[in-house]
């Protein structure tokens, strides 16, 4: 008898582990899905320097780089040569970041290994402006939401990384801004997902009090979504 109950034991076991990736079963793809979202931020920020110091983009023409969109660092469109994205140059023969990684939504959203990436620059008058499709239904022709603050993207820019599929892909919410440090929250209360739940441009952020620049991260206390945000260890 104690045997027979080992062996059932034992093969609930391997059921639960031969579940599929993104089921409600095995917490370890999930893990690994986060872990890779974490490092892909982190590749994000060292790649916004480089794209910066290389000064591809210099709207404003004062000699000072500005940090990149998502289509800029991965050549999904060239570098923008005005303040909303909509005229481009030329793709650099360089990019600092893999093409696995363009944009693949007209919202300007990238997805990878279970995670869903944006990326956000500071806009005139203080508000956030992401990427998206010129055409919709197409991949090429990134432009923005707004107009770019030409002088506050050569010090600013913030990105998040959620789960495609809260609960199936992944739990934690991510966020990382120039100065390279990587937030996370729980996400068990806004538990986004997809594009069907998204982060607002501020949701990590403290209290609004004035333009993007004035604001200051959430570390270790609630942001602007309810949620607790911490530095991820």
């Amino acid at each position: 008898m104690f045997l027979l109950l080992v062996l059932l034991v034992m093969g609930a076991g391997v059921l639960w582990l031969a579940r599929p990736r993104f089921g409600r079963g095995p917490l370890f793809p999930m893990a690994s899905n986060e872990i890779g979202a974490i490092a892909i931020l982190r590749t994000t920020a060292d790649s916004q320097e480089w794209f910066r110091s290389q000064t591809l983009v210099d709207v404003d023409g004062d000699g000072e780089g500005e940090f990149g969109s998502l289509a800029e660092l991965t050549g999904a469109d060239g570098p923008r040569t005005n303040t909303d994205g909509t005229k481009r140059g030329a793709i650099p023969a360089v990019l600092p970041l893999s093409p696995s990684l363009r944009p693949m939504s007209d919202q300007g959203l990238t997805f990878k290994a279970g995670y869903t990436y944006r990326v956000f620059l500071p806009g005139e008058s203080g508000k956030a402006v992401h990427e998206h499709a010129r055409d919709a239904g197409t991949a090429k022709g990134v432009a923005f939401t707004g107009a770019v603050d030409t002088d506050a993207a050569e010090s600013t820019w913030w990105a998040y990384s959620w789960p495609v599929g809260y609960g199936n892909s992944g739990r934690r919410a991510f966020f990382i801004h120039h100065d390279g440090v990587v937030f996370e929250t729980d996400n068990q209360r806004r538990q986004y997902s997809g594009e069907v739940r998204m982060p607002d441009a501020l949701a990590a952020f403290t209290a609004l009090e004035g333009g993007v620049l004035s604001l200051a991260v959430a570390d270790g206390t609630v942001g602007r979504d309810g949620q607790v945000w911490k530095r991820v260890k």
